[in-house]
């Protein structure tokens, strides 16, 4: 009955929209064939919901059904996730989401950790000197001439400048193996 229902609510939907070719994803191998005709609906309660949906489907210039199985149905699942962790009150508005599905794939930009951004800039977290800038190799090439060349102290091997960089707030990957 629940997937009756929730069909019946997607289609009303639908219809409020001004939606007039549907395609109708559903999970209910049962429900998908007897809207279609396939299987006969044996059971009296859902008759009436059955009916109601004939109804709402003569609405559409085009509606069509389509089982998908539950392993496949991955969209219905995060979305059926999303839904029972949001709360909202009763008497609020839900608009609906609006879901794009795109050819290519999607990539998320994920900052390991002990780093952040701030304002576009990475920085790494230490626990002895706080702070530290991420910088290129350009910025990193312009650090280690100004640091060696006297402006933050004499000249120094490169243990000791990799060490003077980092305490001036910048950090690189490679940065004690470029000050050798």
């Amino acid at each position: 009955m629940s997937e009756y229902e929730a069909c019946i609510l997607g289609l009303r939907l639908a219809t409020d929209m001004g939606i007039q070719e549907l395609l109708v994803l559903g999970d209910s191998d049962l429900l998908v064939h007897q809207i279609e005709g396939e299987w006969e609906t044996r059971d009296p309660n859902l008759i009436p919901y059955q009916h109601c949906l004939q109804d709402l489907c003569q609405r559409f210039v085009s509606i069509k059904f389509r089982h998908i199985p539950r392993v496949h149905n991955e969209i219905a699942d995060a979305l059926a996730t999303f839904s029972s962790i949001l709360q909202h009150p009763d008497n609020a508005h839900i608009d609906p989401l609006y879901i794009q599905i795109c050819d290519q794939h999607a990539y998320c930009n994920m900052v390991e950790d002990g780093f952040f951004l701030s304002g576009g800039i990475l920085y790494k977290k230490t626990t002895d000197l706080g702070l530290l800038r991420c910088v290129n190799a350009k910025e990193a090439s312009t650090i280690m001439i100004e640091v060696h060349s006297g402006v933050c102290g004499p000249h120094m091997n490169g243990y000791v400048l990799a060490r003077k960089i980092l305490r001036a707030g910048y950090y690189w990957l490679t940065m004690e193996w470029d000050s050798i």
